[in-house]
């Protein structure tokens, strides 16, 4: 699971989004596009 902080940048806590796998159902694709580079540099 990625840390609180990472979530802060987009505005939502860990607690909102429970997993990883849920935050990405969350969001568009258009956030999904701009949050690949980040989610390969957390790998």
């Amino acid at each position: 699971m990625i840390p609180d902080f990472r979530y802060a940048a987009f505005g939502m806590t860990q607690k909102e989004v429970g997993t990883k796998k849920d935050y990405l159902k969350t969001i568009s694709i258009r956030e999904k596009i701009k949050l690949i580079p980040i989610l390969f540099s957390l790998l």
